[in-house]
């Protein structure tokens, strides 16, 4: 918050003082200017710490040709009772709705009529600072002229003007008093102020006072925005690894799944071709007829063999003894033929031909369900 230099010393206007008023702190000038009629010395200053005594915002936008009363004494500035006029700054904001060229008017009654600040329609903010007298009970009256809509405006105070600053008498005496520095104590006049200090060691500090009671916690604030997010931190050192839990108890063996389904049995290969007739055997003699070679496995079976020969004839049979010579007996007749030899066994069988090579494999069958 910035102050004004605020002057020295502060008179109300001649005007005001040759006008008077019936016990009226203030009164209209034949001007229009509203004074203090108040002491005919000018007022000293008294300098306070900067501090906003009225905002608008707190109550409402100021519309426009309406007069508001602003009080400047008390809290929250303490500005004391006794005080006459102050230093100021009035400053005002968010104007609304201007229909054309706008001034601020302050004064101690309404309507007011002194011009404090003036501005045009297109204007966001601006401020004037002054010294104000006060009204009846420490107030001012403050009112917009834009043509329509409305402004927020602040009232911050910086000093005051009081009489309870001049000195007129001093422990019962009057007229001219001469100061005497004595000790431990020094004058400094400059101008119209007289300054008076002590270079008395201070006290002993008294005895803390007790602590008063915690005032009620305030609203708490809004959440601020969220920051930045801060840069990964590196990656920290990989912990020891942890001890390897015991093993866990063996499932339950589930049941065998079923036997898959055989797959499909493979063709048989192609029989092998039948082995050559092997050669017919020499007529054996006419003994027992040979057995029957064993036939062979499914094979076909070979062609038959060519007719053997026909044995030689048998020999003649035994001569007949002699028979008693009796009468030559008619020549016999000749024996029979002996009868034809036995066929010779069937030559062996052929070798079987070549096993055929296996059928392919069947497909294996799906595998049952592990238990």
């Amino acid at each position: 918050m910035t102050t004004w230099a605020a002057p020295a010393f502060w008179s109300p206007p001649q005007e005001a003082q040759q006008g008077g008023t019936s016990g009226g702190r203030a009164a209209y000038s034949g001007a229009g200017r509203q004074a203090l009629a108040t002491s005919p010395v000018p007022l000293p200053y008294v300098a306070i710490v900067p501090c906003r005594q009225y905002d608008s915002r707190n109550a409402s936008a100021l519309p426009d040709n309406t007069p508001r009363t602003v009080a400047l004494l008390g809290a929250p500035c303490a500005i004391p009772p006794d005080a006459q006029a102050v230093a100021a700054n009035i400053t005002i904001f968010n104007l609304f709705g201007a229909g054309s060229n706008g001034v601020v008017k302050v004064g101690i009654a309404a309507p007011p009529t002194t011009a404090w600040i003036n501005y045009p329609p297109t204007e966001t903010q601006r401020g004037n600072a002054g010294v104000l007298p006060l009204g009846s009970g420490g107030t001012i009256v403050v009112q917009v002229n834009q043509g329509a809509g409305s402004v927020d405006f602040t009232v911050d105070v910086f000093g005051y003007y009081s009489p309870l600053g001049i000195v007129n008498s001093l422990n019962g005496q009057a007229g001219d008093i001469t100061l005497v520095a004595g000790t431990n104590v020094t004058i400094n006049p400059a101008g119209n102020a007289l300054t008076i200090s002590t270079s008395v060691p201070a006290g002993p500090s008294g005895p803390n006072g007790a602590t008063g009671s915690v005032g009620p916690a305030g609203a708490t604030g809004s959440t601020g925005s969220t920051g930045a997010t801060g840069n990964t931190g590196s990656t920290g050192a990989t912990g020891p690894t942890g001890l390897t839990g015991s093993t866990g108890a063996t499932g339950v063996v589930g049941p065998t799944g079923g036997t898959g389904a055989n797959g499909a049995t493979g063709t048989n290969g192609t029989n092998g071709s039948t082995g050559a007739q092997g050669p017919i055997g020499p007529t054996g003699a006419n003994g027992v007829t040979g057995a029957n070679g064993a036939t062979g496995t499914n094979g076909t079976n070979g062609a038959t063999g060519a007719q053997g020969p026909i044995g030689p004839t048998g020999a003649n049979g035994a001569t007949g003894s002699n028979g008693t010579n009796g009468s030559t007996g008619a020549t016999g007749t000749n024996g029979t033929n002996g009868a034809t030899g036995a066929q010779g066994p069937i030559g062996p069988t052929g070798a079987n031909g070549a096993t055929g090579s296996n059928g392919t494999n069947g497909a294996t069958g799906a595998q049952g369900p592990i238990g």
